[in-house]
């Protein structure tokens, strides 16, 4: 699938603003377990990689967050792409590598950001096993929630019945 989009791909994946997280990655991971995913989602730190999603690859971005909000939340809509773009605007590398290192599953503390990225406290051999066999692990502790949305519960819920569907098990 990554194939089909090749440029779309390449640019995410080499753009030092962009992170990446999600479906996408677990298809870069384990491309034959992880045949489809819905969207992309991205987390940039610089507004100007919209503009260039909608000059070269088609996209239209419609803002999702109210005013002020932060993080910025964007659905970009491609008539050249194919795949959505769910995508956050944020304003520092930190807060990019925060959002992701706060999951609440060990699967979905990966990213890729000009390579593979991964929360400290998890092990990169344990998660591309753990997406390779469909296996999420409920993560315990405190998580740092101020920059996710204010319905991240209900988000959260609806994460994991998705993950369900798509044959994961969870274990907590």
């Amino acid at each position: 699938i990554v194939q089909d989009h090749a440029p779309l791909a390449s640019y995410l994946m080499n753009h030092s603003s962009v992170y990446l997280f999600g479906g996408f990655v677990k298809h870069i991971i384990a491309p034959s377990v992880h045949l489809e995913y819905a969207d992309i989602d991205v987390i940039t730190i610089d507004a100007d990689v919209m503009a260039t999603l909608e000059a070269t690859h088609g996209y239209r971005f419609t803002e999702l967050s109210n005013e002020g909000d932060y993080p910025r939340y964007f659905q970009g809509r491609s008539t050249k792409a194919g795949k959505p773009i769910q995508l956050l605007l944020m304003n520092s590398n930190e807060d990019a590598r925060k959002f992701i290192f706060n999951a609440q599953y060990d699967i979905d503390r990966i990213g890729y950001h000009q390579g593979l990225l991964i929360d400290p406290l998890m092990n990169l051999h344990e998660i591309k096993k753990a997406i390779a066999l469909k296996q999420a692990r409920l993560l315990n502790g405190t998580r740092q929630l101020d920059l996710f949305h204010p319905q991240r519960m209900r988000i959260e819920q609806k994460h994991k019945a998705k993950l369900i569907a798509k044959g994961f098990t969870i274990a907590a």
